[in-house]
């Protein structure tokens, strides 16, 4: 009963939080979302999660392109290997980060680079 009643006070925190990392652009675009208003009234931090996840996945609707290839090229870059994960697991993640970097219109990169990547998040 405690816990439940520090987690209800600890939310307005974990809100204010959320919104303190989002950028301009990033604020505005969930700012469009029909639930916001509700959300930001009631500062949810898991509803404001929800949009944020909504308006900022790679290959989602988000309607702010230098978002979306920002988050592609982010995602590729921080690609490594988990300490109990399989190669074969960590191979299929490495091949979607790269899908979703190229098809944001990132930079293309020559093989030899994007091996050279791979090996590194080993």
């Amino acid at each position: 009963y405690r816990e439940l009643n520090t987690m209800k006070n600890n939310r307005p925190k974990l809100y204010a939080l959320l919104l303190q990392y989002l950028s301009d652009e990033s604020l505005d675009e969930i700012k469009r979302s029909d639930k916001f208003e509700t959300i930001d009234q009631e500062t949810d931090p898991e509803g404001l999660w929800q949009i944020i996840e909504e308006t900022h996945k790679v290959n989602t609707v988000s309607k702010v392109q230098s978002v979306t290839k920002k988050a592609a090229r982010a995602t590729y870059q921080k690609m490594r290997q988990g300490a109990f994960e399989s190669i074969i697991t960590y191979k299929d993640r490495f091949n979607a980060a790269l899908k979703g970097y190229e098809d944001q219109k990132n930079p293309k990169m020559e093989e030899k680079d994007i091996a050279m990547d791979f090996f590194e998040g080993l």
